[in-house]
């Protein structure tokens, strides 16, 4: 299974507010996943190097029918660490972070 937050609690104010807007944008008919396509079309203007965007998704790949909330905001906070100069970890998934608008 891939990473999720799953206490979205723990998210920041500025991340909750960042990704609930994002999530509702990209579930407008509140499904429980959103598809993979959607994600990507979404994630692939967040200005990273698409090597970089490739081992980010690598950590989602097992989820063939989409990500749920939880795996997606986990997405989204490791974005921004990686485009706040932190390297790819997993790890990243379970520290706050600062979140950068989405092009």
């Amino acid at each position: 299974m891939a990473p999720e937050i799953d206490d979205l609690d723990t998210l920041s104010d500025a991340e909750r507010t960042a990704y609930e807007a994002w999530w509702k944008d990209l579930n407008p008919f509140h499904v429980e996943k959103v598809n993979n396509e959607t994600i990507l079309q979404f994630v692939s203007g967040c200005c990273l190097p698409h090597h970089t965007l490739e081992e980010i998704l690598l950590f989602f790949q097992q989820e063939k029918e989409g990500l749920t909330k939880g795996q997606c905001f986990a997405m989204l906070r490791l974005i921004a660490h990686v485009q706040n100069g932190r390297k790819v970890s997993p790890d990243m998934i379970y520290l706050g972070g600062r979140v950068k608008k989405q092009k």
